[in-house]
Order: C-alpha cells, then sequence, then structure tokens
C-alpha cells in the first residue's frame, strides 16, 4: 500500500548549480546598478524641478514684467503707405477744421517729495453700483508741484500742434478754475520719449526728462484761452509733457468734471 511521503528535489548537476549562481548573481549586480542610477537620476530631476521653482518666483517678485515692458512697446502706425499717395499734393482739395485732442491722463509729481506717486483717478463718487471715478482732468500747478501730460497723436495729416490752455469762466457750473499769484506764467516742455508713461509708478524721480521747451502761458486768466504757437508732431506717436510755474508766486488750478473735453489740450491741424 502506497504511503504519502514529503517532496524532495531531484538533486541537480554541478553545471546547473553553477548556471544558477552566475545568473543571479548578474541579476542582483544589474539590481543594484539600477537603483543607484535611478537614485542618481530622481536627485538630479529634483534639483533640476527646484532651480526652475526658484527662477519663477525671483521672477514673479522682480518689479520689471517677466519679459518685456509693455508701456515700451512700439506703437505700429495704421496709415501704411498714406506718405507716397499723398506725395502728389495736386489733387488735394479738402480742408478739414481742426480737432482737439484730449489728454490720456493728467498726474501731479512732487518736488518737495520726490518719491510721490499721486493715484489716477482719485476723486469718486457713489452711484447705485458702488464708487465710479470721477471723470475729471485736473491741472494743478504750484512752484513744487508740475503736472505731466500725455497725449497721443491722432489723424494722418493732421500733424500740426499746439499746446492749449482754455481757463473757464469764474462761475462755470462744470468746471472748476484757482488762479492766483504775481505774474502767473506756466512753461510749457516737451519730456524725452515717444512710449506710453506708466503713470502707476510716475513720481518727480520716475518722470522723463525735458528735451525742449514747447512755450510760456503767460498771465492765465478767467474766461480766457491761450494757444501756442504750432510744432510738427507724427500722427500715432505719444507726446508727453511737463507743465511748471515759471515763477515763484504761482498757483494754477484748473478742472473740467465732465467729458469729452478738458481744459488743457491740443489743437491738431491740417499739414497737408
Amino acid at each position: 500500500m502506497y504511503s504519502s511521503q514529503k517532496y524532495e528535489s531531484i538533486p541537480q548537476s554541478d553545471d546547473v548549480i553553477s548556471n544558477a549562481t552566475l545568473y543571479g548573481g548578474f541579476y542582483e549586480r544589474v539590481s543594484e546598478l539600477f537603483n543607484h542610477y535611478a537614485t542618481t537620476l530622481l536627485w538630479l530631476f529634483s534639483a533640476v524641478n527646484l532651480s526652475i521653482g526658484l527662477l519663477i518666483v525671483a521672477r514673479l517678485y522682480n518689479d520689471s514684467p517677466l519679459l518685456y515692458n509693455v508701456h515700451k512697446l512700439e506703437s505700429r502706425r495704421p496709415y501704411i503707405g498714406f506718405d507716397s499717395i499723398y506725395s502728389n499734393r495736386s489733387f488735394l482739395t479738402t480742408t478739414y477744421p481742426p480737432i482737439h485732442n484730449q489728454p490720456r491722463v493728467l498726474a501731479p509729481v512732487y518736488a518737495n517729495e520726490p518719491d510721490k506717486v499721486a493715484p489716477v483717478w482719485a476723486n469718486r463718487h457713489l452711484t447705485a453700483d458702488g464708487y465710479v471715478p470721477i471723470a475729471e482732468r485736473r491741472l494743478f500747478v504750484t512752484p513744487e508741484v508740475s503736472t505731466i501730460v500725455q497725449f497721443h497723436i491722432q489723424d494722418y495729416g493732421m500733424e500740426k500742434c499746439s499746446v492749449t490752455l482754455e481757463v473757464p469762466a469764474f462761475n462755470a457750473s462744470d468746471r472748476y478754475a484757482a488762479i492766483w499769484g504775481k505774474d502767473v506764467a506756466l512753461d510749457i516742455w516737451a519730456l524725452e520719449g515717444e512710449s506710453k508713461v506708466d503713470f502707476q509708478k510716475l513720481s518727480w524721480h520716475t518722470k522723463p526728462k525735458r528735451k525742449n521747451h514747447i512755450g510760456k502761458i503767460t498771465s492765465p486768466s478767467y474766461n480766457s484761452t491761450q494757444e501756442l504757437p504750432t510744432f510738427p508732431c507724427v500722427s500715432g506717436t505719444y507726446l508727453t509733457f511737463e507743465v511748471t510755474c515759471a515763477s515763484l508766486d504761482c498757483h494754477v488750478d484748473v478742472m473740467r468734471a465732465k467729458w469729452p473735453e478738458g481744459s488743457f489740450y491740443i489743437v491738431q491741424q491740417q499739414s497737408i
């Protein structure tokens, strides 16, 4: 009668045992190398990721934009080929009236507080939808304060410009004006650069440098308009001016609280 016995493996030859030992050592070596290089690669990729992360954080905390300053991007002219078309003046018979070009922003800078940045559209009024900025263009000038004004020159062929100050009547309902001092006069300076000014960072220290003197507005008075001599201006470009007091006894505060026109603007006249 058969009885159950424990299974015993058949003894192997010396060659089989030798091959098993050989292949076992090979696999162990390969496994060790793989683990070693995998750990090295893991540390390497971690270091690369950490470097990229630190670079991104450093860029985000940098004051300058990541790639470029958007305010210095080139402003392309839309009037392509107009110079060659209008070089033949024989057929130019149409006359256009002057246009009033309103400034994009007026912002004061303070000589006595050179790092102060004035808020843009600081005054607000309450509506049913919340606080809304008041549409105002304010020219405020004293011996310590000057106003930076920037214009975007408009239509082609209207490239003769003149700076104009229109002071409202003393009792005008939609305007405000305050002028006092002895021999009040305002100097108008053209500033360097043809790109948009970042008014969120504008101060006495950061304002563009003065390029040349445009003219002087003398003895401004209520209910009066003064227009400076014309100068060439290229359509599609930005012009920036600084308005300063020409005398020590000088205070000018002129504002219009409604669109579309303010009191300080450019008159563009036909140039072709």
